[in-house]
């Protein structure tokens, strides 16, 4: 190409992950799309609920009914399904339901059933299915797949149906966290990305059928026990930050249906949480790794309860109208989230009303970061300074999750008016081309429709197809674990 011969200071970027350092990618530029979770099944299901988003945003726990006429309505199928990719079928209950994911979706826990008695289980891609000796659920799985979490049934000196949370570390024996007492009842509802922190819920019976309140619980290894209470009467807790140190949930006053989200920690406590005035209630159900970002549900004087998102600097948004510019999928159907990948771009959103077989559920509403992302390198040394007397800078914006479809490059600080393009490689090299250096090797292409014009505030921006990459021997799509490399080249269009 005529243009490329002449090429003048280049600049790139590695797009291979994301890692944003604060909150503020809740700005109004940021990526944002919803997409149907809806997927052809074999075996007979369609699907119904997505229990879990595993934290790098890459898989879902489905849970799937059967379709067959006179099939029994309980034999729910567990699919594990990575975007982009046929579902897999893990089991058909009794046999294992799956509740929640690791990091990369790999690792499953839940439970199995044997002779009509539930146990605490966990699932593995490579290994298939472990049941403990604890009769129980699991209820949610460390990042790092070490550790499970859920509830215990039967304990020695408790009533019959209360529960006890249960921690079971890969090699060791489940181990009850807390015993209730003879009356009370504990559940266990998230852990830390390492496994050594267990946040959950304590239920204050009166007796065997009355609850007086409940309170949450803070466990760290090897037994530090914290309470967390708001003092309203009733605190509920849902999800803890990778580290452990941020916890969020819901709390409510006896007699009440109105909640109110909090956000805690064991070195700070209660953390302030501003809603808007005609919000009626709001929960937080799911929060990111860093514990920057939290997201749950809320109603107003509809009744119907929608999604949100809230940050410290941006405050509680709808995640569906003006302030993302999302539509709501299904506006008159109450809306909650489900999972949070650990950045807290990516959120599943369930429909938790009555569905009928067939009907639209799930889906998963991608928010991409908006700040200049930290990728991971750069594939060049610096590059030489244009006619503005700085040089230009590419970077890459959005999911490293490929199906998201959300990466854009962005190049800035180049000349207005010059035209510009952006090139991609498989592999980093250096070689002088023209004024500047092509720091590109491998199979080389050209961003498909980037040939534009660079604008008054010096900038180039577009978006890749992460399914279609533009390269020599044809185009492909990116393969899972694949490291990119893209540059910028701008100059004077017929010059040369």
């Amino acid at each position: 190409m005529k243009l490329l011969a002449r090429a003048l200071p280049l600049t790139a970027a590695v797009a291979t992950a994301v890692a944003v350092g604060d909150d503020d990618a809740l700005a109004n530029d940021a990526f944002r799309v919803v997409v149907p979770l809806a997927p052809t099944l074999d075996g007979g299901f369609a699907p119904r609920a997505v229990r879990s988003l595993s934290r790098d945003g890459s898989t879902v726990v489905l849970a799937a009914v059967p379709t067959a006429a006179g099939a029994d309505p309980a034999s729910v199928g567990t699919f594990r399904f990575r975007l982009g990719a046929p579902p897999q079928l893990v089991a058909v209950a009794p046999d294992f339901v799956g509740a929640a994911l690791d990091a990369t979706g790999s690792g499953m826990v839940g439970q199995g059933t044997s002779g009509g008695t539930r146990y605490l289980s966990r699932w593995d891609a490579d290994t298939g299915e472990t049941r403990s000796p604890m009769r129980g659920v699991g209820t949610a799985i460390s990042s790092d797949g070490t550790t499970v979490v859920g509830n215990a049934v039967g304990v020695p000196g408790t009533s019959p149906q209360a529960t006890a949370p249960v921690r079971w570390v890969r090699g060791g024996a489940p181990e009850i966290l807390l015993d209730p007492g003879p009356v009370d009842s504990a559940r266990a509802d998230a852990v830390s990305s390492d496994g050594s922190v267990v946040v959950g819920t304590i239920d204050d019976y009166e007796d065997l059928f009355s609850v007086n309140g409940s309170s949450g619980f803070h466990w760290e290894a090897p037994g530090t026990l914290t309470t967390i209470d708001t003092g309203a009467g009733f605190t509920y807790v849902h999800d803890v930050s990778a580290d452990g140190r941020w916890v969020v949930g819901a709390s409510a006053a006896p007699g009440s249906s109105a909640a109110t989200p909090f956000l805690w920690s064991p070195d700070s406590g209660f953390a302030s949480v501003a809603l808007p005035a005609d919000w009626l209630s709001a929960e937080f159900t799911e929060v990111s790794d860093s514990g920057i970002i939290a997201a749950g549900a809320f109603s107003d004087d509809t009744g119907v309860s929608k999604p949100f998102v809230w940050s410290a600097s941006s405050g509680a948004l709808p995640l569906f109208g003006d302030a993302f510019g999302l539509v709501d999928p299904a506006p008159a159907r109450p809306l909650a989230v489900t999972g949070m990948s650990g950045e807290g771009f990516a959120l599943v959103v369930r429909d938790v009303g009555t569905v009928a077989i067939g009907d639209v559920a799930n889906w998963l509403v991608q928010i991409a970061p908006r700040v200049p992302v930290a990728i991971s390198g750069s594939a060049c040394t610096a590059s030489m300074p244009n006619s503005t007397g700085a040089p230009g800078v590419c970077t890459a914006h959005g999911s490293a999750v490929a199906s998201y479809q959300s990466v854009e490059l962005r190049a800035r600080a180049l000349p207005p008016g010059e035209i510009g393009l952006f090139l991609i490689g498989t592999e980093r090299s250096s070689s002088p081309l023209g004024s500047g250096t092509l720091c590109l090797g491998g199979e080389l292409g050209r961003v498909l429709n980037s040939l534009v014009q660079v604008s008054p505030g010096g900038q180039l921006r577009r978006r890749i197809n992460a399914g279609s990459l533009p390269l020599a021997s044809g185009a492909r799509p990116v393969e899972a674990g694949e490291t990119l490399y893209f540059q910028a080249w701008h100059g004077v269009a017929g010059d040369g």
